[in-house]
This record gives structure tokens, C-alpha cells and sequence, in this order.
């Protein structure tokens, strides 16, 4: 093969790695449409792209950002199959669109002024367009075993306040270290917010009423270990209590109609799926 032979054959395949790319980005318009991940028991479409597909962190996020670009303006395909526009830039875009709620014109007429662009360029563009937004960066990166590295903007208040604890902690971290002090009050933050309730608590509300006393949240919470317990999925964020049988059908908030699940999952049970997709939730908290 002559080298033009493999500058030619190369292009061709590049080609169809964009083509590839816009069929993986409208199967994943299918899935996010069909709520197929949250019947797999994923609490987001990002775990179901790392865990179902493969994917890494950053690979995930610029595919589901490129997705939501390409939902919100059908004419990016196009810009993606020319390679006008690359992911790297769409995911950008849409992160810009999203902070500051854009109308379509708006985000159809920046795409427009970035095609073609570099991620730099783009950077610079959309920094223009949208001065007061630009994004904040938080990064986190391994530098050795059990050794991370943490970066963040903070504020002037945050500052004080970091400045304040260091100082009534002086007596158990004497030279100031950021890393131990933030250790300590996160150690103390977890120490209050994880104390069982007493179990002697009174129950201030009658039992068929919504509220639920604090003594049984953390019967549910220790018994589910704080994870989500739709099946399959092993969410630890923003965990919900949830009457299995609702408490508009007359639920009560006995443990054995209780359980607990993450956002995306509650909300995924209120609306339904049809049965040949959903994943029923068991009403035995004990099948679990």
C-alpha cells in the first residue's frame, strides 16, 4: 500500500468513526427517551455509560453533553459528520447553554460562530459570548497510592471561615495543614450527621400521617446500608425515603412499607414504565 493509499484508506475510516459516533449519540437519545437505564436499575444515564458501556468519566460526559446538543439542535449531526464540530467543542457549548438557559436562536447562532474551531478557540469564543459564566473547575487528580490532589475556586467567606477553624483546631493541628483540617471537620460533620437517633425519640406526628420519625430513617437507612435499593442500582447520593405501597393508597410509614432510593429512581417509580421494560421494585423489603 503507497502512502497516499494510506492517507486515503485513513480518511475513509475516520469517516466512519464520526458516522459511528452520531449512531451512538441517537442510541443514546433512545435510552435517556425510554428511561432504559433507570429500568436497568442506573441511577443516570453517566453510570449507565461507564458501567453498561464502558466508558470512562470524560468520555461519558462529552457523549451525553453532545447528545443533549444535538437533541436540543438537530442540525449538529450534520456538524458532527463533517467533523465541523467535534464533541470536545459540543460538550463545551452545551455547558455554557445550560448555565445560562439559552433560546435556541441564541445556541444555533453560537454553534454557527464555533464550527470549525479548535477546543482553544472555542474556549475563547464562548468566553466572549458569555462573560459572566465562565465555569468553574474542580479537579481532583491522583498523584500517588492513597494521594490526591484537590483543586477549587473559593470565596472570600469561605476563606474566613476555613481561617476560623483553623485556629479552634490549632490544639490538634498545630501547623495548619489544609488537608488534615478538612479531614477534621469532615470526620466531625459525619460523626453528627450519621448519630442514630435515640431510640426513645417521641413520635411527634401520628403514624398515618407523612411524616416519618427520625428513629425509623435510620431503621431504612442502616437496613439498605445507604444505597439505593431499586434493584441493580448502588447510588449513595441524595437518597430518598419511599413508601412502596404510596402514601395516597393509604402507605403507612410502618419499616415494611419503606424503602429507600436515590432521586432519579423515586421519581422513575411514580411515573411508571410499561411492564415489558420495568423492572418491578419488590414490596418485601426483605427480597432485597
Amino acid at each position: 500500500m503507497t502512502d497516499a493509499e494510506v492517507v486515503q484508506s485513513l480518511k475513509v475510516k475516520v469517516q466512519n468513526e464520526r458516522l459511528c459516533t452520531n449512531l451512538v449519540l441517537r442510541e443514546l437519545l433512545v435510552v435517556e427517551e425510554r428511561q432504559i437505564h433507570l429500568a436497568m436499575g442506573y441511577s443516570s444515564l453517566f453510570v449507565f455509560c461507564q458501567r453498561e458501556l464502558g466508558y470512562s468519566g470524560a468520555e461519558a460526559f462529552i457523549r451525553l453533553q453532545g447528545m443533549k446538543l444535538m437533541k436540543a439542535l438537530p442540525q449538529v449531526e450534520e456538524h458532527f459528520k463533517s467533523g465541523k464540530l467535534s464533541l470536545t467543542v459540543a460538550a463545551k457549548a452545551q455547558g455554557y447553554f445550560r448555565r445560562t438557559k439559552s433560546s435556541r436562536a441564541k445556541k444555533s447562532q453560537v454553534v454557527s460562530e464555533l464550527l470549525g474551531k479548535s477546543c482553544r478557540q472555542a474556549e475563547k469564543q464562548l468566553a466572549i459570548r458569555f462573560p459572566d459564566h465562565k465555569p468553574v473547575e474542580q479537579k481532583v487528580k491522583p498523584l500517588a497510592e492513597n494521594r490526591n490532589k484537590i483543586e477549587f475556586v473559593a470565596s472570600d467567606e469561605f476563606l474566613a471561615k476555613m481561617e476560623k477553624l483553623k485556629n479552634l483546631l490549632a490544639h490538634k493541628n498545630f501547623e495548619g495543614d489544609l488537608a488534615v483540617l478538612f479531614e477534621q471537620t469532615m470526620d466531625m460533620a459525619l460523626k453528627q450527621l450519621e448519630k442514630a437517633p435515640s431510640l426513645r425519640a417521641p413520635q411527634l406526628k401520628p403514624k398515618n400521617s407523612r411524616y416519618i420519625p427520625r428513629r425509623i430513617k435510620y431503621q431504612i437507612w442502616q437496613k439498605a446500608h445507604g444505597q439505593c435499593q431499586y434493584p441493580g442500582c448502588t447510588e449513595t447520593h441524595g437518597l430518598q425515603i419511599d413508601h412502596i405501597k404510596p402514601y395516597a393508597h393509604g402507605g403507612l410509614n410502618d419499616p415494611p412499607n419503606l424503602q429507600l432510593l436515590c432521586g432519579s429512581h423515586n421519581r422513575f417509580k411514580s411515573v411508571g414504565k410499561p411492564e415489558s421494560t420495568r423492572l418491578a421494585i419488590s414490596s418485601n423489603p426483605d427480597e432485597r
